[in-house]
């Protein structure tokens, strides 16, 4: 057009063609195919410090903040503690598995539990109360004990019982079946026999091959209990264990099949031999057994038992008429002697409301009852007066 331009914004125009004239320049240098050119070293010196500026006094104020923000470091401590692993390995394994730091275990089981050189005192799960204590250095290999009650039914061949036996607990099975021992082991067992005081006695009895029966006389004496005590209890808690009269403690040095705990009349066993000798009860000391000199021809085992009988009892079931003596009994039953042996009993003690009987006004009269019957058969009375 005819019209003319201001002076500033032909200025203005003129310098725009120039900046356009500049990108298209560079936009050919960029898309040749000459090689990219790189800063130096002393033109990156030149362009100065753009980064952004450090206060090192205040990176110190933020991590003290945040140390005052955070949870102090003795809960995590206490949580990873070796005490609380510990506490929780015991929590969530199972009794069979063995912790390798403790000296001696004491753990449960069910039925079975490993066992090794180091020992281990386990107690059944159960309710059965059962505990089985394995001193250091008495097991010779690692092994699986099995431990289970069984009732009496159960087995082909129970336990024979004379006459006054009876269980005390049910069966016990163990395995493995003759696993043997460096040392004496102890099986702590409860038991519901009634002792009445020194009256009654707890014997075991035990099976080898499940079929015959025999008495286990491994020696059980204090010292032997406490020697296997010692050595698989630290002094503290040996302290602290409680003896309950209703537990009886067996200690052996191999594993038959099975263990049975009876209870019997308290039986005094002596060995007598052709010299004679006596043997008396100590729950009724006037019961005696006298063996003359050539009675026996070689030594045996004499056992004598008294049960004694009370006038209440007599006179609950019998009434104010019969007054009994302790039952005498002598073992081996049917056992026949060269020479007659003396038997002393006291006389039965009547009823305190005097006795009663169809000699009115005469002395009671007295009797003697005798049983020759043996084994597991019962007692059959004769009068041999």
């Amino acid at each position: 057009s005819g019209r003319r331009l201001p002076a500033e914004r032909s200025v203005l125009m003129s310098r725009i063609k120039t900046v356009l004239a500049v990108l298209v320049k560079c936009e050919d240098t960029l898309l040749s195919e000459q090689p990219y050119r790189y800063l130096t070293v002393d033109e990156m010196k030149s362009l100065g410090d753009d980064s952004l500026p450090i206060d090192v006094r205040q990176d110190e104020r933020i991590d003290s903040n945040r140390e005052c923000m955070t949870v102090p470091p003795t809960a995590v401590d206490d949580t990873i503690s070796p005490q609380h692993l510990k506490e929780a390995y015991s929590q969530f394994t199972t009794p069979d598995n063995i912790d390798i730091a403790k000296h001696t275990m004491h753990v449960g089981f069910l039925v079975s539990f490993l066992v090794d050189a180091r020992g281990g005192a386990m107690r059944g799960c159960r309710h059965s109360g059962v505990r089985v204590i394995v001193p250091p250095r008495r097991a010779s290999m690692p092994m699986r004990v099995t431990c289970r009650y069984l009732k009496r039914d159960k087995l082909s061949h129970p336990p024979p019982l004379m006459e006054g036996e009876a269980l005390a607990s049910r069966i016990l099975e163990l395995g493995p079946v003759g696993a043997k021992f460096l040392g004496p082991v102890m099986i702590e067992v409860p038991h519901f026999g009634s002792l009445r005081g020194k009256e009654r006695e707890i014997v075991i009895l035990r099976s080898d091959n499940g079929e015959t029966w025999r008495e286990h006389t491994v020696d059980c004496s204090e010292e032997a209990v406490q020697d296997v005590l010692s050595h698989s209890f630290d002094k503290e808690d040996l302290a602290q264990l409680d003896e309950n009269a209703r537990t009886t403690r067996i200690l052996t040095t191999d594993f038959p099949h099975y263990f049975a705990v009876v209870t019997r009349v308290r039986q005094e066993v002596h060995a007598i031999g052709p010299e004679g000798g006596m043997v008396s009860s100590s729950v009724v000391p006037q019961v005696q057994a006298v063996f003359p000199q050539g009675a026996l021809t070689k030594k045996i085992k004499v056992g004598l038992q008294a049960q004694p009988i009370s006038a209440e009892l007599a006179a609950k079931l019998l009434g104010n008429r019969v007054a009994v003596s302790p039952i005498v009994t002598v073992e081996p039953r049917r056992r026949k002697f060269h020479k007659p042996i003396t038997l002393t009993i006291p006389k039965p003690q009547a009823a305190n409301k005097g006795m009663i009987n169809q000699y009115s006004g005469d002395a009671p009269t007295l009797r003697l009852l005798c049983s020759i019957t043996g084994g597991t058969t019962r007692a059959q009375w004769e009068d041999v007066t």
